[in-house]
């Protein structure tokens, strides 16, 4: 914009707002649309098949330790759900 006219920097203005509030929801649905869980499951996997290839026994103490790693994973994701 090059017009240092108020009515034109207004019109550019609106314009804007109107525009960023069209494409604002669109990005929150499509965050929203995220499903964490199986994202979670997801990177869970490629680190344990990681693990098993580069260290085993890493392998082993992730094993030992999947249902207190789950726990918090649905604890703090409780807590995001509720503050939302």
């Amino acid at each position: 914009m090059t017009s240092l006219d108020p009515q034109d920097i207004y019109a550019a203005v609106r314009l804007k707002n109107v525009v960023d509030k069209q494409t604002r929801p669109a990005a929150e649905v499509a965050a929203q649309a995220i499903d964490k869980p199986k994202l979670f499951l997801e990177n869970f996997d490629f680190i344990a098949r990681t693990l098993k290839e580069i260290d085993p026994e890493g392998l082993k103490v992730l094993a030992e330790n999947y249902d207190e790693i789950v726990a918090r994973f649905k604890a703090e994701n409780e807590k995001a759900a509720a503050a939302n």
